[in-house]
C-alpha cells in the first residue's frame, strides 16, 4: 500500500508540476469499510511547501469520488466568491492503476483558546446559519418533485417496511413523513444539501467567523432544505440553545414553512441510517431504528417541539 500511495502522490505532483512530492512526510487516514470506502493521503505543509489532502478509492466501484468532485466544482462556480472560499478547491482529479483520486489543499483549523466555549458554539451556529442561507439562495430551485423523492427514497423506504428488525411505529413514522413531503413537494424548495454537516467536517478559521466545509461525498443537489442546519445544531446543542430561532430564520430566508422541517429531517435520517450506517455496519443488527438517538426522543420529535407555534 505504501508504494501505491507514493506513486499516486507522484502522479498528483506531476499534474501540479511538482517533482519528488512523495519524498516529503505524509500519512494515511483510513475511512469506514463499506461500498463507498475511501482512503485519505495527508501531506501536511512543510517549512517550504504547502500541504495537500488526497482522497482515493477504487475506480468504477466507488462512485463517491466522481460525485464529490462534480458537486464541489459546480458549487465553486455557482456560489458568490465570499461563500465559494468555504468550499475546497479540487486541484487535480485523476486515475492511477485502477484507483481514482482527487487532491485539495491542506486546510488548517484554528483553535478558539481565547473564546469561551459557549460563545464559540454560538458564533459557529451563527456562521453555519448564514452560510447555509447563502448556499440555499445560490442553489435554490423551485419545489421538490414527487419523481425525485420517489427515485431518492422509495426503494429505501420499501426496504424499511419489509425489515423485521424495524418496529411497526417506526415504519409508520417513516411512511407518514415521506407522504407528508410528497404531498407538499411543490411547496418545498430544493437546495444543495451537504448531507453530513457535523462539526468534524468543518475546519474553523478566524476565531469561528469563517470556515472550510469538507467531505461533500454525501451531498445531494437537488436536495432537502434545512436538514444540514438541523444536523449541525442538534450535534452542537442537543435540544437546548438557540436552535428553534435559527431554523425559523433560515426557513424565512429560503421560503420554507417550518412545519415541514421534522418530516424533512426524518427523510434525512432514513437516508443516513439506511443507506450509510447499515451499509457500513460490520455486524448484523438485532434491532434497527433510523430515529434512535441515545435512547432519547427522536430528533424530529425534538424539532417538532422546538418549532411548535407559540400559543
Amino acid at each position: 500500500m505504501s508504494s501505491v500511495c507514493q506513486r499516486i502522490i507522484d502522479d498528483f505532483g506531476s499534474a501540479l508540476g511538482l517533482s519528488g512530492l512523495s519524498r516529503v512526510p505524509w500519512y494515511l487516514i483510513a475511512g469506514k469499510a463499506g461500498p463507498n470506502a475511501v482512503l485519505k493521503i495527508v501531506i501536511p505543509p512543510a517549512r517550504l511547501a504547502r500541504g495537500y489532502v488526497l482522497t482515493v478509492a477504487r475506480h468504477a466501484s466507488t462512485p463517491v469520488i466522481k460525485h464529490e468532485v462534480s458537486v464541489v466544482n459546480r458549487l465553486r462556480q455557482a456560489l458568490p466568491p465570499h461563500v465559494s472560499e468555504s468550499v475546497p478547491k479540487v486541484l487535480v482529479h485523476g486515475q492511477f492503476d485502477g484507483l481514482e483520486y482527487f487532491g485539495i489543499p491542506f486546510y488548517e483549523s484554528r483553535g478558539n483558546r481565547r473564546i469561551a466555549r459557549r460563545l464559540a458554539r454560538k458564533r459557529r451556529l451563527a456562521w453555519v446559519e448564514q452560510w447555509l442561507t447563502e448556499l440555499g439562495a445560490a442553489t435554490r430551485h423551485c419545489g421538490l418533485t414527487q419523481e425525485w423523492l420517489e427515485a431518492e427514497y422509495a426503494k429505501t423506504i420499501s426496504r424499511i417496511q419489509a425489515d423485521p428488525r424495524v418496529a411497526c411505529d417506526v415504519k409508520r413514522q417513516v411512511q407518514e413523513s415521506f407522504e407528508t413531503i410528497c404531498n407538499s413537494a411543490e411547496q418545498i424548495p430544493s437546495v444543495c444539501c451537504h448531507g453530513d454537516l457535523w462539526p468534524g467536517n468543518i475546519l474553523w478559521q478566524h476565531a469561528s467567523t469563517g470556515a472550510v466545509v469538507l467531505d461533500w461525498g454525501a451531498a445531494r443537489w437537488p436536495g432537502l432544505p434545512c436538514v444540514d442546519l438541523c444536523r449541525f445544531a442538534l450535534s452542537n446543542f442537543g435540544s437546548n440553545g438557540p436552535i428553534g430561532d435559527a431554523i425559523r430564520r433560515y426557513c424565512r430566508a429560503i421560503g420554507l414553512d417550518p412545519a415541514y422541517v421534522p418530516a424533512l429531517y426524518d427523510l434525512y435520517n432514513v437516508f443516513v441510517k439506511a443507506e450509510l450506517d447499515v451499509a457500513y455496519a460490520t455486524q448484523p443488527l438485532a434491532r434497527w431504528d433510523p430515529f434512535l438517538e441515545d435512547g432519547d426522543a427522536s430528533p424530529s420529535h425534538k424539532l417538532s417541539c422546538m418549532l411548535a407555534p407559540i400559543k
